[in-house]
């Protein structure tokens, strides 16, 4: 017996409704992948569709291009975070081509200078951690994501010390003669 047109509106509606649930689950499963595959463990979820985006040079080949100037005369960090937000995780050659090739600017011709650059800023930028198989993901430590209002914030600031006040030096004392 076949579905009438009312039961099949039902369906694909509720079908709508499980979409995002199904996506928020799929992105926590390969979350979960890339925690194991990070520390050389089995994944547990193996059975993820083929069109996942997957940890190392195979996410470099499997997913998204970037246009030759899209990432020109943009920060680093910017760069570095819509590229991450794509891939999830890169080891810094992988990140140094896909921002070669949106167009970014490193301002240097070694192509081993400019990726030592970049690993050097990715190490001392707070936004980005780097895994045990030396990947790079966006950090989810809130340690870290904290850390970052408040050392813009000027409400938490010290407050700024007033200038000492000037002070008058006493005046020389008179050397006691000895009669």
């Amino acid at each position: 017996m076949a579905l009438d047109e009312s039961a099949r509106t039902e369906v694909s509606k509720l079908q709508g409704k499980a979409a995002p649930f199904e996506a928020a689950l799929r992105k926590i499963r390969l979350g979960i992948n890339a925690i194991y595959m990070a520390n050389d463990e089995p994944i547990p979820y193996a059975d993820l569709d083929s069109d996942a985006p997957t940890i190392g040079a195979s996410a470099v080949t499997a997913r998204k291009s970037y246009g030759r100037r899209e990432f020109f005369e943009k920060p680093l960090a910017t760069v570095v975070a819509q590229i991450l937000g794509d891939f999830e995780a890169l080891d810094e050659h992988e990140l140094y081509d896909k921002m070669i090739e949106g167009g970014y600017d490193f301002g240097e011709p070694n192509v081993d200078r400019a990726k030592s650059n970049l690993k050097i800023s990715l190490g001392k930028n707070i936004k980005f951690d780097k895994t045990p198989r030396g990947h790079y993901v966006i950090s989810t430590n809130p340690r870290k994501a904290k850390a970052t209002p408040a050392a813009t914030s000027t409400e938490n600031a010290l407050p700024t010390p007033s200038p000492a006040p000037s002070t008058i030096p006493d005046p020389p004392k008179a050397e006691e003669t000895v009669p």
